[in-house]
């Protein structure tokens, strides 16, 4: 495992990635302690660390302070969904899950096509295998149709720890925002595929 992290002094903000098993993953944040168990029960606590590098048989910490801003994240938050879908976030990680599996490994894309109080998912793939499924969802607006990654929605329904997440939508082909209702500082963004 190893862990870089590159600190933006004019933003005041700090990324930690994290490598392990050739996955990963990128954490913005400024006084992030991180805390790592490893198998060796050794725990690695980490603040404001920068400009050093730390070796031990299983972790390896770098730090370095880079010159210039970073990037305006806000930006590719998506303002103007007006489109808003609420739903248990099991039940729509089950669904996903159980249309997916007859998705091409290449692809995984599944479709949604959303009306009032239902949302159907459905998968077509390539070797003529078709599945379908509806849940009932908190949706009261134009008949929508989009499609997303099937891995990338279940990866986002796993982060939540409420019951409830809400989507929302502008379009077929703009961004949809994710949030989870029990935590309004947690809020994803996910492309949509064409399907």
């Amino acid at each position: 495992m190893s862990i870089s992290i590159i600190h933006c002094p004019k933003s005041s903000t700090s990324v930690f990635t994290v490598i392990c098993k050739g996955l990963s993953s990128i954490f913005p944040d400024l006084d992030v302690t991180l805390n790592f168990k490893l198998k060796s029960d050794l725990t690695a606590i980490l603040g404001k660390f920068f400009n050093r590098e730390i070796r031990h048989p299983l972790l390896t910490l770098t730090s370095k302070i880079v010159d210039g801003t970073f990037p305006d994240y806000k930006r590719v938050i998506p303002l103007e969904n007006d489109k808003k879908l609420q739903v248990n976030a099991n039940e729509f990680s089950e669904a996903v899950d159980r249309v997916s599996t007859v998705s091409s490994e290449r692809s995984r894309a599944v479709k949604l096509s959303l009306s009032s109080g239902r949302l159907h998912l459905s998968v077509n793939s390539p070797e003529n295998a078709k599945a379908e499924d509806e849940i009932p969802v908190d949706y009261n607006y134009d008949d929508l149709e989009i499609g997303f990654n099937a891995r990338y929605l279940q990866e986002l329904t796993s982060q939540v720890d409420g019951k409830n997440v809400e989507f929302s939508f502008k379009s077929s082909g703009d961004p949809a925002l994710m949030k989870d209702i029990e935590d309004e500082g947690a809020i994803y963004v996910v492309m949509p595929m064409r399907v």
